[in-house]
This record gives C-alpha cells, structure tokens and sequence, in this order.
C-alpha cells in the first residue's frame, strides 16, 4: 500500500486542520491518518536552527505550537472522522521522525 507524506506544521490547528483535510479528500485522497510528532521544546528549537534563515518562524510560533496538547489534537480529528497518532520523537530531523513512524506503522501490522 502506498503512502503519501504531508508534513504540516501548524500553530492553529483548529483552523487549518480541517481546511487541510477537505483538500485531500477533494483530490481523491482517501485514510487520511494524522500524525502528531510530539517532541521536547529544546528539539523543536534545535530543528529550527537547522532551517534557512527565511524558513525559521519567529519562536514565539513554535512556544505557541508547542502548547497544542495530542489530547487536543486528537479531538478535531474525531470531528473530521480521521486516524490520528502519537509518534513521541525527539529526533532531530523529520526525517528521522517519519522512519521511526513507519517502523512502528509495520510492527502494528503484525
């Protein structure tokens, strides 16, 4: 089964969630699953210092992304009627994060 990738990195969840959602869903995209990469704040700003310049948001963003609870998450996806899940992660890339994600996806699929 293939997969696809949307990273989505977003302090307004609430809003963007669903707008993101009804997108997939219109260009035929269908088991949409969220996930929620929660990782430490000392991460979050590690990762940040690894992007452009032009592609850092101001730290004030991510302390306000920070404060998004999974619990909170979670809820707006059960409103939307989507998959959600947790991947606890404090590596430094997401690229890291996303391979932790699919080994635990196949360990579940046992």
């Amino acid at each position: 089964k293939s997969c696809q990738i949307v990273e989505v990195a977003t302090d307004w969840p609430r809003v963007l969630l669903p707008k993101i959602v009804s997108a997939l869903s219109l260009s035929g995209k269908k088991n949409i699953t969220v996930v929620f990469c929660r990782s430490s704040l000392k991460t979050c700003f590690a990762r940040n210092s690894k992007r452009a310049l032009d592609r850092q948001p101001p730290e004030k963003a991510i302390k306000r992304q920070y404060k998004h609870s999974p619990k909170s998450v979670e809820k707006i996806c059960a409103k939307l009627g989507i998959k959600f899940l947790v991947v606890p992660t404090d590596a430094i890339s997401i690229e890291q994060s996303y391979h932790k994600l699919l080994a635990g996806l196949k360990l579940n699929r046992k």
